[in-house]
C-alpha cells in the first residue's frame, strides 16, 4: 500500500497466489520502484517457478504498483527471505533462512541455515514462465524481444496497459519480436503455443 505524506491511499495491490504468500522486506529502488522480498508457497496467480513448499518469492514493482518482473529461489524445502536491499550495481542482496539442500541452495549445514543471495542486474532479465514453457529476453527490451520455447509459438500479440491491440504476429515458428514501434513504458505481451496461452508485462526501454 503506497501513502501520501498525509497518509492518504494512492495504491493498493495485492500478489500472491492460491497459497500461503508473506511479504517481508520493501525498498524504494534507484529509479523509484519498489522491490520487495518475502516467502511463497504458490505455485499459480503472479507466483511462477516454485521450488517446493516456501520459496524466497521477489517481486519488482513499478512507481505504481504494476509487476515488472518477479523471481522465485530455493529448493524442495522451507526457504524464507527476510530482507532484500538493492546494490550499486543495481542488482539486490538478500537474506533469510533455508532448509533445503537442492535446487538454489548449494549446501545445507543442519535444520535452518542464514542464506545469503546475490542478483547481479543481468540474472534479472529474463522472464521464465512456469514449468519453463517460454522464456522471454531481455526485459527490459530497446527494440527486439526474444522467444525461447519448449512448444512452437503460434501467435504473439501485444497490447498497452489499457487493452489496446499494438503489435500483432502469427506464423509457425516464432523466435522474435520486433519492437522497435513501441515508446518506453511497460506493455502486456500474449503468447499462444499449441497448448498454452501466456500472458505477461515486459518494459520497452
Amino acid at each position: 500500500m503506497k501513502l501520501s505524506n498525509s497518509g492518504l491511499i494512492e495504491w493498493q495491490k495485492t500478489l500472491g497466489g492460491t497459497v500461503d504468500d508473506y511479504g517481508q522486506s520493501i525498498q524504494q529502488t534507484s529509479e523509484n520502484g519498489y522491490i520487495f522480498g518475502g516467502y511463497s508457497k504458490s505455485t499459480n496467480g503472479d507466483v511462477t517457478g516454485n521450488h517446493g513448499n516456501d520459496d524466497y518469492w521477489i517481486v519488482k514493482l513499478s512507481t505504481i504498483g504494476i509487476i515488472e518482473w518477479q523471481k522465485t529461489l530455493g529448493g524442495a524445502s522451507t526457504d524464507q527471505c527476510r530482507s532484500i536491499q538493492q546494490t550499486n550495481d543495481d542488482g539486490y542482496i538478500l537474506s533469510g533462512l533455508s532448509y533445503s539442500s537442492n535446487g538454489d541452495v548449494t549446501l545445507n549445514q543442519g535444520q535452518s541455515d542464514y542464506w545469503i543471495v546475490k542478483l547481479s542486474p543481468s540474472a534479472l532479465n529474463t522472464i521464465i514462465f512456469e514449468n519453463n514453457i517460454l522464456k522471454i529476453y531481455p526485459n527490459p527490451a530497446h527494440n527486439l524481444l526474444n522467444f525461447e520455447s519448449n512448444e512452437s509459438i503460434l501467435k504473439v500479440k501485444v497490447t498497452d496497459l489499457n487493452g489496446r491491440l499494438l503489435i500483432y504476429k502469427n506464423g509457425l515458428e516464432i523466435n522474435e519480436l520486433d519492437i522497435s514501434i513501441l515508446t518506453k513504458g511497460i506493455y502486456i505481451i500474449q503468447i499462444n503455443t499449441f497448448k498454452s496461452e501466456i500472458i505477461k508485462k515486459f518494459i520497452k526501454e
